[in-house]
């Protein structure tokens, strides 16, 4: 019954969020949040997340596509709360900037990450996230055309991405062979792993993570 009556309150502050005009989204992308990451929509009788959000949508007369965004920026925030507050994160670093915080963890240091998530633009860090960082992708001249991915070792290029084949292939391989070229500079290793989704992804990824931290930690003892 707490768990309901929990969930109803939750509702009741995203309907009267989202009814307000307010200059601040983040309390509605935390509600939201909260409820898609604890599974509270089956405590208010949907099968669904995207069913809830979709009825929310309807009933409040508010894109779904807004809904959907703001839910997802919830529960990245949730899932890094602790480092985001940290470091001193708050709206005006500017929310959007969440969508792209996984992916930046991917290939950088992760207190790099998130001084980079407080200093850098919105378009600086979503080119951060994907590694179209200036030392290790060359640009053409004209901003519009296809970009050059070029890695370079020792100042000479020892990759060349073909920029003409399918964009999302493209920004894929630049994002595991900026991993890869990092790896060379600090003299580091990389091992790649096949999985079958993101979620699966991320779910080795923090038990690899747990892993390396506790068998570094055992070899400085």
């Amino acid at each position: 019954m707490d768990d309901i009556n929990s969930a109803k309150d939750l509702d009741q502050k995203i309907r009267n969020a989202l009814s307000q005009k307010s200059d601040s989204n983040l309390p509605i992308c935390l509600f939201l949040g909260e409820v898609s990451r604890d599974k509270l929509f089956l405590k208010l009788g949907f099968k669904s997340m995207r069913q809830y959000e979709i009825i929310l949508s309807n009933e409040l007369s508010i894109k779904l596509e807004k809904i959907t965004s703001w839910k997802k920026t919830g529960k990245v925030f949730l899932t890094y709360k602790d480092d985001l507050e940290k470091a001193g994160f708050n709206e005006s670093h500017k929310l959007s900037k969440l969508r792209h915080l996984n992916k930046a963890l991917e290939l950088h240091d992760k207190n790099d990450v998130f001084q980079k998530i407080i200093t850098l633009s919105h378009k600086e860090f979503i080119n951060y996230a994907c590694g179209n960082e200036k030392n290790t992708i060359v640009e053409k001249k004209d901003p519009s055309q296809s970009t050059k991915g070029i890695f370079r070792l020792k100042g000479e290029a020892a990759l060349t991405i073909n920029p003409k084949i399918d964009p999302e292939i493209f920004s894929y391989l630049v994002r595991v062979n900026t991993l890869a070229f990092t790896a060379i500079r600090k003299k580091e290793k990389v091992y790649f792993m096949r999985v079958k989704d993101r979620a699966e992804f991320e779910r080795f990824a923090k038990a690899f993570n747990r892993l390396i931290r506790r068998l570094r930690k055992d070899t400085k003892r």
